[in-house]
């Protein structure tokens, strides 16, 4: 976890007078988000597209017009849902 970033900020009192306080910056991080996002993204996908990839390299491979590539397509999709399955499963939903 990455250290608490701190600013210094200037504060007014009620008499008017003002101090320097030094506070926690509490802003969340979009960029951790976006990480969550692209590695999720990725999870999912990689079964689709290792599928297709191995599919299509088959077909071409053995000559084939697309039957590999189709059951690369389909394996890859009920590998895409299990993931899905198993990531709401662990997250408790």
């Amino acid at each position: 976890m990455a250290p608490k970033k701190t600013r210094i900020i200037t504060k007014v009192k009620p008499d008017g007078s003002t101090e320097k306080v030094e506070m926690h910056d509490t802003r969340k991080s979009h960029s951790g988000l976006r990480m969550e996002y692209l590695n999720l993204g990725g999870y999912l996908m990689t079964p689709l597209l290792l599928g297709l990839g191995l599919g299509y390299a088959a077909d071409k491979a053995l000559h084939l017009d697309s039957t590999f590539t189709i059951i690369g397509i389909v394996i890859g999709t009920l590998l895409l849902f299990y993931n899905l399955y198993s990531l709401t499963k662990e997250n408790g939903s």
